[in-house]
């Protein structure tokens, strides 16, 4: 503990970060394992060490003002999370790759708009498509729920037009409390993701 200006007392150490959501820990699995069935290999001596996992994130409670009332449509702004390799599919990278969505999600939330002028200019410029994967959607979507016209739930429901390559697609599955997870991959790699993803959370 150290005494401040005021006279009240703080601690040395910063607080620990909160506990991971669901969206923040099955999107860090999901990308550790994307990773893992492509066979991507960390390159300690070159920038192609670097990985990044992109989602949109909701932030109409976070701007100021705030809209109003009346306001229709979405209020969604593009996020990235990046790290090393290296860093995320090594002994506690589950816990990184959670860590380094919090923050890119904290940053983003705190000053929605900033940079917003480069935005285009960031969307265009290139990037290793083998290392970064793409989340889209949220478990907080109910979407069996929202399809229910009468006759029950349905049986599946997907997201029909996906990426070909690195999305992955997050809903509230058809059992209450789970989580549906669809993956587009090349099919070279989908046994491998299958197979590393249901083995339980962590590299």
């Amino acid at each position: 503990m150290r005494q401040r200006n005021d006279g009240a007392t703080t601690s040395e150490n910063p607080p620990p970060p909160p506990p991971p959501s669901t969206f923040v820990s099955v999107s860090a699995h999901a990308w550790i394992h994307f990773l893992r069935a492509k066979n991507v290999k960390p390159d300690d001596n070159s920038h192609e060490d670097s990985t990044s996992l992109c989602f949109l994130v909701d932030c109409r409670r976070h701007l100021d003002p705030p809209p109003g009332e009346e306001y229709l449509g979405n209020c969604v702004v593009g996020c990235e999370a990046r790290t090393k390799v290296s860093e995320i599919l090594s002994k506690g990278g589950f816990a990184r790759a959670c860590s380094a969505i919090q923050r890119a999600i904290e940053e983003r939330v705190r000053d929605p708009l900033r940079g917003c002028e480069n935005w285009a200019e960031e969307m265009m410029k290139a990037r290793a498509m083998e290392r970064m994967a793409n989340i889209v959607a949220s478990p907080r979507f109910k979407v069996y729920e929202v399809s229910d016209f009468g006759w029950g739930r349905p049986c599946k429901v997907e997201l029909l037009p996906m990426n070909h390559e690195g999305e992955i697609v997050l809903f509230g599955a058809r059992e209450e409390g789970g989580v549906q997870v669809s993956v587009a991959l090349d099919p070279a790699c989908m046994d491998a993701f299958a197979s590393k993803f249901t083995q339980g959370f962590g590299p």
